[in-house]
């Protein structure tokens, strides 16, 4: 027995495997305290903006301020701006809420009798893509799979899906699962009018909280519809603000960031409501209708 034990052999597999279960029982624990502190990482405090509204206050001959409001997109923006001072509030609610056609402007004059500072604190404005009447969609449309030729990936969320696609705006929006660094393409001829790259890969999760935090990417068509290309990774937009994209032009990359448990391509179609909001839109594709398509299903781009 002696012998045995005092085999080099035995003691140094003895430590080898020894070694082996201290370092399996460390990753038990680390991986999970990675895991959790990845999940406690504090969300950034100011969201990313899709695009800027152009403001300029410049003196009349008369001393009087002129606001200048200039919509930057090439399509239609509704626009409205109050002041936390009474009597400029009570000029702008005469000319607001307002929409301005693709690059169009508007001005309002002011009194002069206000400091500059003072009244550009006192302004806010909000806007959005929209009109304030309804369109009709081109029904005859047939859009692309938004990812080249030759490729297919899953559906895990269709139509109506019942964990982020129930409201009015994402009803027809379309998940096609995709791994992060994958190409994105444009569905249907369009202008970019929206983007957001900057947050960073690390903020998603299974919650609304995690809603404004996804990369994306906005397309505006030319029966005044839109759609959205959600969940891109840092960075990974291909195009600019402005830029006239074509369908099957590589446009964006996949990633995981916002409101998802998993990385995939939210895909989504909508249109101006009568309200001034966004509904969703029913779309077919080249081989397949939009609400013929269902989860667990696999779109193949022949």
């Amino acid at each position: 027995m002696a012998l045995i034990e005092g085999n080099p052999a035995k003691k140094l597999f003895t430590n080898l495997f020894t070694l082996r279960m201290r370092v399996q029982i460390t990753l038990l624990i680390a991986l999970p305290m990675v895991l959790l502190c990845g999940c406690m990482r504090k969300l950034p405090d100011t969201y990313y903006s899709a695009y800027r509204i152009n403001l300029e206050l410049e003196r009349t001959t008369r001393g009087e301020w002129q606001m200048q409001v200039t919509n930057p997109l090439a399509c239609p923006l509704r626009l409205s701006f109050n002041s936390q001072i009474d009597s400029i509030d009570q000029i702008l609610q005469q000319h607001f809420p307002q929409v301005l056609k693709a690059f169009g402007s508007i001005e309002v004059i002011l009194p002069g009798d206000i400091a500059k500072s003072d009244l550009e604190r006192s302004l806010k404005g909000n806007s959005f893509w929209s009109h304030l009447r309804p369109v009709s969609p081109d029904t005859n449309v047939l859009y692309q799979y938004p990812f080249p030729r030759g490729r297919s990936y899953p559906i895990t969320q269709a139509y109506n899906g019942v964990f982020s696609h129930s409201n009015a705006f994402s009803r027809y929006a379309i998940d096609f699962e995709m791994p992060v660094g994958d190409t994105i393409c444009a569905a249907r001829d369009g202008i970019v009018v929206g983007i957001i790259r900057d947050n960073e890969d690390w903020i998603h999760g299974p919650d609304e909280r995690y809603r404004n935090y996804a990369n994306y990417l906005r397309l505006f068509h030319s029966d005044e519809t839109y759609s959205d290309y959600v969940h891109l990774k840092h960075d990974g937009v291909l195009v600019s603000m402005g830029d006239t994209v074509r369908a099957g032009q590589p446009i964006a990359i996949s990633g995981f960031t916002g409101w998802t448990t998993i990385p995939h391509l939210h895909f989504n179609t909508f249109k101006p409501a009568a309200d001034g909001s966004m509904e969703g839109i029913p779309i077919r594709f080249e081989k397949m209708d939009g609400k013929d398509i269902r989860k667990g299903m696999k779109a193949e781009h022949d």
